[in-house]
């Protein structure tokens, strides 16, 4: 989970949502409520994306379960995607799943990105559900036109351990 295109991605996909909240706020100082505090938003994204970036996947975890803790920002998608991939670090992927599967619920510009239906594959292979990895798998594969080779290794690595002949 602390690949460099991993962290690429979870970066961008910070800085695309952190702009959001940035540009709603320029708009209108009033917040919305559904929003809540969107200035401590973008701050806590931030120094989670900052920290990620870094490997403190303790300062990362902070900062995300500070974002997670407010019931507004719970299916925050980054948040949820750094609580996973920091939680897989440790080896912790029952509770990784969970926060990947948060991650990859994300609509329209949260969309799930590529990174985490990978993240979400890798740590389905540790828990043993072969089928559901070898799909996100394939998912991100798909999704990121086959051009990144980390999505194709985790991929021949889910097929190993499951006992099937990984494909060329």
């Amino acid at each position: 989970m602390s690949h460099r295109g991993d962290v690429i991605s979870l970066c961008l996909l910070g800085l695309a949502v952190g702009f959001a909240v940035f540009a709603v706020t320029k708009r209108d100082d009033r917040i919305p409520d559904e929003l809540g505090d969107s200035r401590t938003l973008a701050a806590l994204n931030n120094e989670m994306i900052r920290a990620h970036v870094r490997g403190d996947w303790t300062n990362a975890a902070q900062a995300a379960g500070k974002i997670l803790a407010q019931p507004a920002w719970r299916t925050f998608v980054p948040a949820n995607a750094v609580m996973g991939s920091v939680l897989a670090k440790e080896g912790d992927y029952e509770a990784a799943a969970s926060f990947f599967r948060a991650a990859l619920s994300g609509r329209g510009a949260a969309a799930p990105q590529p990174v985490v239906m990978n993240d979400y594959a890798d740590t389905l292979r540790h828990l043993g559900r072969y089928d559901e990895a070898e799909t996100y798998a394939r998912r991100a594969i798909a999704e990121s036109g086959g051009k990144v080779r980390l999505f194709k290794v985790t991929l021949a690595q889910i097929l190993r351990d499951a006992g099937k002949e990984p494909a060329s």
